[in-house]
């Protein structure tokens, strides 16, 4: 993580209250798990670079740059499962959270019928 992250959950805090939530901005459900997560930002940053629209005036390029800098903001904030935390319990979400990396979302029960539950990486032990 570049250290970013947690100033990212500040700044955040220091938008509207009826601001979208970096869920909202990159289109996914809070449930939604890293992979999903990184997949949207990588599709959006794509389609709002500013470099695509350049040809396209001043006006829309600075458009584009805002919107790049919410994507990256969102991204920076929901890819680090412990900043993620931090995000996800000021906004009031509630995940189920991955006994042994802390990854949220869907969880699985481990081995054994235990109630520990682990996301799909650490239950197919990668």
């Amino acid at each position: 993580m570049d250290g970013r992250g947690y100033e990212h959950v500040e700044d955040w805090l220091r938008r509207a209250p009826d601001s979208p939530t970096y869920y909202e901005i990159l289109g996914v459900h809070p449930e939604a798990g890293h992979d999903v997560i990184h997949a949207a930002w990588r599709l959006a940053a794509r389609k709002h670079h500013p470099d695509r629209v350049s040809h396209l005036g001043k006006e829309r390029e600075e458009a584009a740059q805002q919107k790049m800098t919410l994507l990256n903001e969102a991204w920076a904030a929901l890819r680090d499962p412990s900043t993620r935390r931090r995000y996800d319990l000021l906004i009031g979400v509630r995940h189920a959270m991955c006994s042994r990396c802390g990854a949220a979302g869907r969880l699985r029960a481990a081995a054994g019928g235990s109630s520990v539950g682990l996301c799909d990486p650490c239950f197919n032990g990668r």
